[in-house]
């Protein structure tokens, strides 16, 4: 790749600071997702009812994402954002002064609330300030400082081992990042307010539909993504807890993990752009998603714990560089004025399906099984790459030759 390339990296202002605002839930999501497991276990969750809230707490988001996704395309997607950071702020605030298991169990409830006021509004906005030619560049940007946060938030969860190791008990040393979450959100609140400025909303507001109707058959066609859902929830979500299960280590081993698996993720979003252009989108998704399910299929056949780690990592690259591809792809395939609904909508197919996963895989690792999830997950990963490509690659030859596609 030629220097050249890497200019077109080059964003306006807005666009960085909107995508830095998310990089702030990020971070803690970067941590939250291996502590949190964990923290439910310690304060007496058993595995299949870490699962199940898990299972409902995706359920709810996901509902709520299709009418959100909808009213933020005719309210403004700002105002979304806004209402997703205060929602989140609640929830740790929850988790800060009670270990009460059914307050706890409300406050888990509350975060997916708060996050289904997220990516239908989000992705749209960020489409609303990009071209069709930088589009792919801003979303891999996008992904890049996402997952560059994650892996520093990762990174995090090793503080409540270095707290207990100096007295802390081990409950409370979970703590302080709960606090470091709430900072998060003001900061990314603050971000937003005052610099972040969009659009008039000129659409009509009399008539109110949940399912877009311009974009109505690239959406169905999207619901693909629904078994990817359900194959990441069976195991995905519940990755830090079998590997806490499988090889009994917490935060301090799998922080670094996390975060060196992160870390590599986000170098690899600079190379989707010039995948996507030398292969096409569609065989970049594909492509790498079917190398990410053989390697899949090995980690729980392996005992050692730094082998499956770099399988592990490997893995996650491959299944997720072609992320920003993706969503990229279905903003310059939908209506404009649907790119909020049409966001929800697929995020929606992909987090209801993943609800149920957890309470899947929970109950096989509850039961002992710590390799039959792979394999599930595996499957459904296996049919939806195929599905995708099917469905998808006459729209990728389209656009190489007609960038304005009858939507």
């Amino acid at each position: 790749m030629k220097m050249e390339y890497f200019k077109r990296f080059r964003l306006s202002k807005e666009v960085l600071l909107l995508i830095i605002s998310m990089l702030v839930p990020s971070f803690v999501m970067g941590y939250s997702i291996i502590i949190l497991s964990i923290y439910l276990y310690l304060i007496h969750f058993t595995v299949l009812e870490i699962g199940i809230v898990s299972t409902i707490q995706m359920i709810i988001a996901g509902i709520l994402m299709i009418p959100l996704g909808r009213l933020s395309d005719l309210y403004g997607r700002k105002k979304f954002l806004l209402l997703s950071r205060s929602i989140s702020m609640i929830s740790w605030l929850i988790f800060i002064f009670t270990v009460n298991y059914y307050v706890i169990f409300m406050a888990m409830i509350i975060r997916g609330i708060g996050w289904s006021f997220s990516p239908g509004s989000y992705g749209a906005l960020l489409s609303e300030k990009t071209t069709e030619e930088n589009r792919n560049y801003a979303f891999s940007v996008n992904s890049f400082g996402n997952v560059a946060a994650a892996s520093m938030g990762s990174a995090m969860a090793i503080l409540p081992s270095i707290l207990a190791v100096h007295g802390w008990n081990i409950v409370d040393s979970y703590k302080p990042l709960f606090i470091i979450a709430i900072c998060m959100d003001v900061l990314a609140t603050f971000i937003l307010s005052f610099n972040i400025h969009e659009k008039s909303i000129v659409q009509s507001k009399k008539e109110f539909r949940f399912w877009p109707k311009k974009s109505k058959k690239v959406i169905l066609k999207f619901s693909v993504v629904s078994l990817i859902g359900l194959g990441a929830g069976v195991v995905i979500e519940l990755f830090s807890l079998w590997f806490f299960l499988r090889f009994h280590v917490v935060g301090n081993v799998l922080g670094p993990i996390y975060a060196i698996s992160s870390i590599t993720l986000a170098i690899s979003f600079f190379v989707a752009p010039y995948l996507a252009e030398k292969i096409g989108s569609i065989k970049t998704i594909v492509l790498t998603q079917i190398l990410a399910v053989i390697l899949l299929i090995f980690i729980p056949l392996i005992y050692s714990l730094w082998i499956v780690a770099t399988l592990f990592i490997i893995r996650n690259l491959l299944m997720n560089i072609s992320a920003p591809i993706q969503t990229s792809f279905l903003m310059s395939i939908v209506s404009p004025d649907e790119r909020g609904s049409a966001s929800s909508i697929t995020t929606s197919f992909h987090t209801i399906p993943r609800a149920f996963g957890p309470a899947i895989g929970g109950y096989l690792m509850n039961m002992g099984d710590l390799s039959d999830p792979f394999f599930i997950t595996a499957i459904l990963y296996l049919v939806s790459a195929t599905l995708f490509y099917i469905f998808f690659i006459s729209y990728n030859k389209k656009r190489s030759s007609d960038n304005n596609i009858n939507r």
